[in-house]
């Protein structure tokens, strides 16, 4: 079975005291082929239910913030050096 499969899970709720319950959500990608297979799971936010109602705390992934910054950085100077390299054949 191969291809790519986006999922959203809910951990079993956790009990903080008489009257809150936490339940943790997260997202995985996976590509699986044959041999060979990729998994990239990400927390997505914190639900937590007590007697006033649901609050969802989102999560704030700082890692895969920091790589798209890094990824962008990369892509313009090797785009920089690659425009100046063609200038100078010219």
């Amino acid at each position: 079975m191969s291809g790519i499969k986006i999922q959203t899970k809910t951990s079993e709720p956790i009990q903080a005291g008489e009257d809150v319950r936490i339940t943790l959500v997260s997202q995985s990608a996976s590509w699986i082929e044959e041999t060979w297979g990729l998994v990239w799971n990400r927390p997505v936010s914190v639900q937590v239910e007590a007697d006033e109602g649901t609050q969802v705390i989102p999560i704030v992934d700082v890692t895969r913030t920091a790589q798209i910054f890094l990824w962008g950085l990369t892509a313009g100077f090797g785009l920089l050096i690659l425009k100046k390299s063609v200038k100078k054949k010219e």
